[in-house]
């Protein structure tokens, strides 16, 4: 991350597509800066994702996880940072590219995905459009400990 990047406020939306079954859509946005990673139900990241918001949450940094866009990998990473309620999250490939990065406070970029996340499975969120396997019920995953964690 370039030293002169300076801390953002992170804004997060859900969407599921409407032209083809199994993909949801997860776009980052911060200031001049977006990236849509896409998710596909034949290798559903959102277990991983949430775990990451956990980790992002009570400090268990760094973390990561891939995110297989069927055939294109990207590596999700949240870095620590010398401020203790700061993070970088950056998203890119598995070697040195970078798509999005940026310097976050964790609570601010918790609430957000977390509000988005819960909105998106209670209005837009369809089941049967997703997967048809219900382990991957994105309404089936735990998000007690980040609810828990923002309440303290």
């Amino acid at each position: 991350m370039d030293e002169d990047i300076k801390t953002k406020k992170i804004r997060v939306e859900f969407f599921q597509s409407k032209d083809s079954l199994g993909w949801i859509l997860i776009h980052f946005y911060a200031e001049d800066k977006h990236h849509q990673p896409n998710a596909s139900c034949a290798f559903p990241p959102f277990k991983d994702l949430v775990k990451l918001i956990e980790d992002i949450l009570f400090g268990s940094l760094p973390a990561s996880f891939r995110l297989d866009e069927e055939g294109y990998i990207k590596k999700i990473s949240a870095l620590p940072y010398s401020d203790p309620y700061q993070f970088e999250f950056v998203i890119g490939t598995l070697g040195e590219r970078r798509f999005f990065d940026g310097l976050f406070y964790k609570k601010q970029f918790v609430e957000e995905f977390y509000g988005k996340y819960v909105a998106f499975v209670a209005n837009d969120y369809e089941k049967d459009k997703w997967s048809r396997v219900e382990s991957e019920n994105l309404s089936q995953i735990n998000l007690d400990r980040i609810r828990m964690g923002l309440e303290k």
